[in-house]
């Protein structure tokens, strides 16, 4: 190896054809692996929020309770592993608080609908399986809740891979007339 490929692979650069050509890969490659780290940091402190809410209004948690969340992060853990390899730009998406033409009331009620996923299905479910018996599920019910949630995190993760427009919000843009 020469000194110009050294000083070619210490700033990444790559010569094709005789033409110097940038590789972004090595930055882009930390960049994605650091937006997965922080997804998965994020959700594993709202399971984590959930587990406790949950603890707090049930009183004590039971093996149904344990098998849920436990369902709950490996779906989050491989949907995050997969989006991350097939559609990161989605995951980067994801991680904005206000995304650029989104409308008010779009933000509001994806907010609301991340406040009552995060708070009030595991206070009301909590409430349920400790306290007040509201319901009373026999086990084929729970096989049942684990195939449809399988199912549906691998149609979610194949809509996000094939879809790369795919977002949690509308986008609204200005169409130009071109006639």
């Amino acid at each position: 190896m020469n000194n110009n490929e050294t000083s070619l692979k210490a700033s990444n650069l790559t010569k094709i054809n005789g033409y110097e050509i940038k590789d972004e890969r090595k930055n882009n490659d930390k960049q994605l692996r650091t937006v997965g780290i922080k997804q998965l940091l994020l959700t594993y402190f709202m399971l984590f929020i959930q587990i406790i809410i949950f603890l707090v209004s049930a009183g004590h948690i039971t093996m149904r309770a344990w098998i849920f969340f436990g369902a709950s992060f490996l779906h989050c853990s491989v949907s995050i592993a997969v989006q991350c390899k097939f559609n990161p730009e989605l995951l980067v998406d994801r991680l904005k608080r206000k995304r650029e033409g989104s409308k008010l009331w779009d933000e509001v009620l994806m907010r609301v609908s991340n406040l009552t996923m995060l708070i009030a299905i595991p206070i009301i479910a909590g409430l349920d399986v400790g306290r007040f018996h509201w319901s009373n599920l026999d086990v084929h019910f729970v096989t049942l809740g684990l195939v449809l949630l399988t199912v549906s995190s691998v149609l979610l993760n194949w809509a996000m891979i094939v879809n790369p427009f795919l977002n949690q919000l509308l986008e609204y843009r200005k169409i130009e007339d071109t006639r």
